[in-house]
């Protein structure tokens, strides 16, 4: 583990997912970081919503008449559903607020799930994907589904990584340690 020299207490300073220890210095390799995911976020957010837009067009092209403001409304509304769905994925508990967590999409909404479980949940959406690249219009219509059901949480998760922390892992271990400008004594 990475030690800050001037600490003389030689406290280890923990590395955070995704943004390994840059946290503690803040430097311009954090903030490269930080600008990178959340450009990261937002772009996969607006890929989401315009695939979402051109499925939507295209159903509703098919239709006519009050039947095309049906299928452009019963498409809307399924999107609306999708944002308000992620965004409250974002709310916190009273006493998170009071500690000042980030907002951040409940980290341990996969806490039931075994190393093996979500390594299989991976490699069923990345599948699902390279078939759908291959031609599979099964896989394609998953991935178009998926695409107009996530396109909040995409959302969701690109609003957030605008925040002060990335994630809940980092709050904490700024709130331990202290960063380099600010360090924290660790107190006996």
């Amino acid at each position: 583990m990475m030690t800050d020299p001037g600490d003389c207490s030689w406290t280890p300073i923990p590395e955070v997912r995704l943004l390994g220890r840059t946290w503690y210095r803040r430097g311009t390799r954090y903030w490269l970081r930080r600008t990178g995911l959340a450009c990261f976020y937002t772009l996969i957010a607006v890929l989401m919503f315009w695939i979402d837009i051109v499925l939507l067009t295209s159903i509703a092209a098919s239709f006519h008449g009050s039947a095309w403001y049906a299928a452009v409304t019963i498409g809307c509304c399924v999107l609306a559903i999708s944002v308000i769905v992620g965004f409250r994925s974002l709310r916190r508990s009273k006493h998170d607020k009071d500690m000042g967590y980030p907002m951040v999409i409940n980290a341990y909404s996969s806490k039931g799930l075994t190393k093996s479980g979500r390594r299989r949940a991976g490699l069923f959406g990345g599948s699902t994907g390279g078939a759908a690249a291959a031609g599979s219009t099964a896989a394609g219509g998953l991935v178009l589904l998926g695409s107009v059901i996530f396109v909040g949480y995409a959302a969701a998760i690109a609003f957030s990584s605008f925040q002060r922390y990335l994630t809940r892992a980092e709050f904490e271990a700024v709130r331990q340690y202290g960063t380099k400008k600010h360090p924290k004594t660790p107190t006996p």
